[in-house]
Order: C-alpha cells, then sequence, then structure tokens
C-alpha cells in the first residue's frame, strides 16, 4: 500500500525494561497486536537524541506508583518527541511513550493468576491486564488532553464542567448511536487536569477500552476510539475495531471469546481498576 508524504506504515516497538515478567510482556505483545490491527500508517520518523523511531517506541515498566489498589498504571509522552508542523496531517503524533505498570497491582494481578482454580479464570485474568496494558497503548497513539489540546481537538470552554472531544469523525461515530449526525464526544468531567483528561466518560461508554475505569469483562476497542485515531492524523482500518457498538446502557457489548460468559474473579469485581494518569515530558 502506498502513503502519501506524511503517512508511512506504522510500527509499535516495545523496549522492556528488565523488571517487566514474561506474564507481563506478553500482555504487551498482545496488546500491540490489537492496536496494530486498527492503525495502518502514521506520520514520518522521528529522530531524539540520536535515535530514529518510525512509529511509535514504547518503554514499558514494571515500578511501584503508589499503593495497591491506586493508580493503576502511568503513560509518561515524550513531547520532544512530537511530529513537527511539517508533518502534515499527522503533526503532533507521539513517536515515544513510557508506560509504567504499578509493581503492586500488577503483583495482584500474577498472585491470582498463579493462584486461580481453571484455566478458564486464568484467562479472563490474562485478559484483563492485557486490556490494561491496551489502555494504556492508546494514551501512548496520542488519545490524552495534551495531544488533543495541541491538534485542537479538545473542547473546554463551550461547559467547562464537561469537557469534549471533537473530532469530525469521532463525533459522527458517536452522533450515531443517538441517530444523529454529529455529537462531541463526552469526557470524564473530574478530569480537566491535564494528567487525566483522555477518557471517555463512563456513563456513555462503560466497557469501551478508553474509559477510566475498566470493567471486569472485556474491554474493546470500539468505533470512537477508531475513529479518534483517524482525526488525530493517522490511517486507520474502521473494520479493525473490536465492535461496532457503544456500550451506552452497560449491557457489555462483547466479541466471541471463551472467556465471555464465565463469572469474573472477586479480584476483578471488587477492584477499581486502572485509575491511570497520563503526564508529559
Amino acid at each position: 500500500m502506498s502513503f502519501g508524504p506524511n503517512h508511512h506504515p506504522f510500527a509499535i516497538d516495545v523496549e522492556f525494561s528488565d523488571n517487566l515478567t514474561e506474564t507481563q510482556r506478553a500482555a504487551f505483545r498482545t496488546a500491540v497486536e490489537r492496536w496494530r490491527r486498527v492503525v495502518v500508517a502514521g506520520g514520518p520518523p522521528v529522530t531524539v537524541t540520536g535515535q530514529t523511531i518510525d512509529g511509535l517506541l514504547i518503554v514499558a515498566k514494571c515500578e511501584k506508583i503508589d499503593r495497591k489498589g491506586g493508580l493503576s498504571a502511568n503513560t509518561d509522552l515524550d513531547l520532544a518527541a512530537l511530529r513537527g508542523d511539517n508533518a502534515g496531517p499527522t503533526a503532533g503524533l507521539p513517536a515515544k511513550a513510557t508506560i509504567t505498570l504499578d509493581a503492586a497491582d500488577m503483583k495482584l494481578l500474577d498472585d491470582h493468576e498463579a493462584a486461580a482454580g481453571s484455566n478458564t479464570e486464568r484467562a479472563i485474568i490474562r485478559r484483563f491486564r492485557e486490556d490494561l496494558v491496551a489502555h494504556e497503548i492508546g494514551h501512548a497513539l496520542g488519545l490524552s488532553g495534551v495531544i488533543w489540546d495541541h491538534k485542537r481537538l479538545l473542547d473546554r470552554t463551550s461547559a467547562p464542567e464537561q469537557p469534549a472531544f471533537t473530532g469530525a469523525a469521532a463525533k459522527r461515530a458517536f452522533g450515531q448511536a443517538f441517530g444523529e449526525r454529529a455529537r462531541p464526544v463526552p469526557l470524564e468531567t473530574f478530569g480537566r487536569n491535564e494528567e487525566f483528561i483522555g477518557h471517555w466518560r463512563q456513563a456513555y461508554f462503560h466497557s469501551e477500552l478508553m474509559t477510566f475505569f475498566l470493567e471486569d469483562r472485556p474491554n474493546l476497542i470500539g468505533p470512537v476510539t477508531v475513529a479518534a485515531l483517524q482525526d488525530l492524523g493517522y490511517i486507520v482500518n474502521l473494520s479493525g475495531a473490536e465492535t461496532k457498538e457503544i456500550d451506552l446502557d452497560g449491557s457489555a457489548v462483547q466479541v466471541s471469546s471463551p472467556i465471555e460468559g464465565a463469572a469474573h474473579p472477586t479480584l476483578l469485581r471488587s477492584h477499581r481498576w486502572l485509575n491511570c494518569r497520563v503526564d508529559r515530558s
């Protein structure tokens, strides 16, 4: 497939820190493949501190962020590695980010997987860990307030307590769920602080991957998320969305999977997972 001068075939590379377990590394690999089914092309290569990055480079870590059950993850965008203004529609797309998983929360997941009483329960926990990592990769791709501000896709003025994403493609995808031509995509209202803006509002999206809290069931890359990446400047594969629907009522739109319909471990039901933060350096 050929692209114009501002679009190049897209790759996501992960640089693993030594402190990640093989289970955590596997979660990153699986999560990357989910996004590679969505993003077809991105911006031109970026050179940072002598390193040339063709697509997106993720530095993956697992360290203490806070106590068990607090912040489960942190994504730190390298603002020195954004595509420049000469990159046309791909200007401002990130080329590098560091994703840090909280060591206490990851140990909790690892311990429960090791003690799981069935293959089904272990599969549920693995999928949940993958959702957690995939969510953070979504931020690394540019689904964050700082990138939306940079590309003028974030509205905080029309209703200051109700920020919204205003990309045209995402507005159309969201509006279709209400029988409208377009509708701004609502974001979490508590997140006016830069470190938290970047999540679809839970009350509308429920089990969508890019909400602030992960549900205790498969969290899917939905049509609004794919459309938002298109608004950012990526060339996307619309059929790469893991569901065609928006989980408006919390009924959990799902894809066929051997873990669906099974009872989720108490660990996932009772823990308020994610609470992630997006920083910038």
